[in-house]
């Protein structure tokens, strides 16, 4: 994949699309934390967190903050 140019990330920032009905988006992703079945919590977890896929299966590092608050880093895995 083509790494975005520095002005393409840069006008993303000053200018991000807005969700037209965050709401269902946030259903979603309760729904996704919720379930039994692993490829659904890494999705939900990913939309809740904004981590990728890489970062939460492999060098993401979860621990519990809080009932309400997580903490992520990434695991020094010599990568």
């Amino acid at each position: 994949m083509a790494a975005a140019s520095e002005r393409e990330v840069q006008e993303r920032r000053e200018h991000p699309l807005p969700l037209a009905r965050p709401w269902e988006l946030i259903g979603k992703v309760e729904h996704l934390l919720q379930s039994n079945v692993w490829p659904q919590l890494v999705v939900g977890i990913g939309l809740a967190t904004g981590r990728g896929l890489v970062e939460i299966l492999h060098t993401g590092h979860f621990t519990k903050k809080s009932a309400y608050s997580l903490l992520v880093a990434r695991a020094n895995d010599g990568l």
